[in-house]
């Protein structure tokens, strides 16, 4: 997938005419491929109440998941501290 798409829809925000905001926050899981460091690109519109859709946002979000894990911890250094009176 480059900027240019194609998109795949994955979320729909729906419209509440009564909140009295341009604002508006929601949440999707996206699963990387194992392994790959992946750029995910995101483009949003509006539909109103008659259906009317907007232009797409120009230019589209995009995102690079880091898939990768991380390197091996390596010079740790472990230290034991008894309680008083601890046998």
């Amino acid at each position: 997938m480059t900027a240019g798409g194609p998109f795949t829809k994955i979320l729909d925000v729906p419209y509440s005419p009564s909140s009295n905001t341009t604002e508006y926050t929601a949440s999707v899981t996206i699963t990387a491929p194992d392994a790959q460091a992946t750029t995910y690109y995101f483009i949003m519109d509006a539909i109103d109440t008659s259906g009317n859709r907007s232009a797409e946002s120009d230019p589209p979000l995009s995102t690079t998941i880091d898939a990768q894990s991380p390197n091996t911890p390596t010079l740790l250094k472990i230290v034991i501290i008894s309680a008083e009176g601890s046998k």
